[in-house]
């Protein structure tokens, strides 16, 4: 899966130029252990960017100006709750999606223990939302009693 957000925000690189960011899953657990994602992890993003490229007509090693790959090694190291490497903290499948994230009982933020939340790709609107903490504070600050629109605007 790739995404071009220069195409809508242009301010995120330079004139003329795109920042192309390209999501591929692989799994966390390898032949002789994780710990080999530090070993073929830039092997494996040439490869997914070689994939890519052949079905591309302008991308090659002229036009490429910087590069940044993260192996499910690497997410797991810099985000503890992103268990082996899962950015979406739960499984994606249909049932555990919308009202039913992470389960019915405390899809609405709030947990048991009185002004406790969650936040993140564990809760509605569930994983690959960009600002899904939004919803959190817009139920933390209604608890609180205050109106989010006159706080935030």
């Amino acid at each position: 899966m790739g995404l071009t957000a220069t195409k809508w925000d242009p301010t995120r690189a330079p004139a003329g130029k795109h920042v192309l960011y390209l999501y591929h899953f692989e799994p966390y657990n390898l032949r002789g252990g994780a710990q080999r994602w530090d070993e073929i992890g830039e092997a494996v993003a040439d490869d997914i960017l070689a994939h890519y490229a052949a079905h591309a007509t302008n991308i090659n090693s002229d036009n490429i100006i910087g590069r940044w790959f993260n192996t499910p090694l690497d997410l797991e190291r810099r985000n503890p709750a992103w268990i082996h490497g899962n950015s979406n903290h739960l499984g994606a499948q249909l049932i555990q999606q919308y009202g039913n994230r992470p389960f019915a009982e405390i899809s609405d933020y709030r947990l048991p223990v009185e002004k406790l939340y969650l936040c993140g790709p564990s809760v509605p609107p569930g994983p690959s939302i960009m600002g899904g903490g939004r919803a959190t504070a817009y139920t933390v600050m209604e608890d609180l009693g205050l109106d989010f629109d006159d706080v935030v605007g």
